[in-house]
């Protein structure tokens, strides 16, 4: 009798217990999105004139509101309302808290800090920020050297140093990063980079990584240096690199000399490089690469050939009818 009195006591207790959880849970949704949909309202005035003095921000809403103002910061571009949206977020003591979140250790907060000590262009966290370039985590370090570089513009040569060696920061997520800055300014530090890269005995390593950045920088200033890397280097990975990074009809006969290189990846390079740079005339060379043992090298061979100048339907029938490699055929 008194087992069977425990349990009924101990599951009245856990479906109490449940309801409390479930209330307090929507309570604080409920609150949550009041609070989003005021402060929403509140950013939204920014953007034409700094709002009324605010309260200090409440430590329980400071994610909330770092995430929110964030979000609309980054939505904005090129706008003068960020100043407003700056001077709001200092006024409630963001920056204070952002600061606090940045020596917290916890990957969440330390996230949402680093944006907003670069979105606010803090100086004076530009030491605690630049520390993250070197963080274990490619996340954070990666979200380091975007926030440093607003911060300070002329920490450019810096993340590119660091950007020669991190092999866990994605190209793509790199260029987004450098395309805010100037083509200038990263052409005129990549080209030293590039040049003091030659001289480490990690070349193989560095050189590679920095090529494929020239997207973000003016090709004709970079030009001469990828140039050296190409007479200098012979390792297949930085050949490879630099015939990606060929952006000049001059430089088409480099792109001939490798198309017969042993290495697959460098001979596709050599592919994409004849059909980004050549005209009609480099028809054999394609054909010869569109043979190849490799699918890679094949597929990237007959997309070049489609895209030679005055490349017809026509024409391109007329070239697979006249091929006895059914490998050749297939790709084109």
């Amino acid at each position: 009798m008194w087992l069977g009195i425990a349990s009924f006591m101990l599951t009245a207790a856990m479906l109490v217990t449940v309801l409390f959880l479930s209330m307090v849970g929507t309570l604080r949704t409920r609150r949550a999105a009041e609070y989003r949909e005021q402060l929403q309202s509140v950013l939204l005035q920014c953007l034409f004139a700094l709002p009324p003095p605010q309260p200090s921000l409440p430590a329980a809403r400071a994610y909330q509101f770092l995430k929110q103002w964030n979000r609309m910061h980054e939505s904005l571009g090129a706008s003068d309302a960020k100043d407003n949206l700056n001077n709001f977020a200092r006024e409630v003591g963001a920056d204070r808290i952002a600061r606090t979140y940045l020596r917290s250790g916890k990957l969440r907060k330390q996230l949402i800090a680093i944006l907003t000590m670069g979105n606010l262009r803090d100086s004076a966290s530009r030491p605690e920020v630049e520390d993250f370039l070197r963080h274990e985590s490619p996340v954070l370090s990666l979200r380091g050297a975007q926030a440093l570089l607003r911060i300070d513009p002329n920490a450019l040569p810096q993340i590119l140093d660091v950007a020669a060696w991190r092999i866990d920061w994605p190209v793509p997520r790199m260029l987004s990063l450098l395309r805010e800055a100037s083509p200038e300014s990263v052409s005129e530090h990549l080209v030293r980079t590039l040049d003091a890269s030659l001289e480490k005995s990690d070349a193989e390593v560095r050189v590679p990584r920095l090529l494929k950045l020239i997207d973000a920088a003016h090709a004709e200033q970079v030009r001469p240096s990828v140039l050296r890397v190409l007479h200098r280097l012979v390792d297949a990975e930085t050949i490879a690199a630099g015939l990606a990074a060929l952006r000049h009809p001059d430089d088409i006969a480099l792109a001939r000399d490798y198309a017969t290189h042993p290495e697959w990846h460098v001979r596709m390079e050599a592919a994409n490089a004849l059909g980004r740079l050549g005209t009609r005339e480099e028809l054999p060379n394609l054909l010869a690469l569109l043979g190849d043992r490799n699918w890679w090298v094949r597929h990237r061979a007959a997309r070049a050939i489609v895209s030679l100048p005055g490349a017809s339907a026509a024409q391109l029938e007329s070239i697979a009818s006249a091929l006895l490699d059914r490998f050749a055929v297939d790709a084109l």
